[in-house]
């Protein structure tokens, strides 16, 4: 996928700090409407959205919980098990 992804981990939600994730379900979707549709909750991540009006939120962060994007100029690699967010 090209530009931003929205993407979700059911088992191990990621963190702005974790760059490997355990997972056993991952939803891609360009908008994070198409992965509330494939059945991935949408409920609000209160941290993130004091963080966002606060003008500090990680380019990685939205404001629902175990749904994260990958900034310009990086790339998901997926693999069995886990997956990463590298730069280009």
């Amino acid at each position: 996928m090209c530009g931003i992804a929205a993407f979700f981990s059911r088992n191990n939600p990621a963190t702005a700090d974790s760059v490997q994730r355990a997972t056993a379900a991952l939803h891609l979707g360009s908008e994070v409407k198409a992965l509330f549709a494939a059945g991935v909750p949408a409920r609000w991540d209160h941290e993130a959205f004091n963080q966002g009006t606060a003008g500090f939120l990680s380019p990685e962060r939205t404001l629902f919980e175990v749904v994260f994007q990958v900034p310009p100029g990086h790339y998901l690699l997926a693999t069995p098990g886990s997956f990463r967010v590298l730069r280009y």
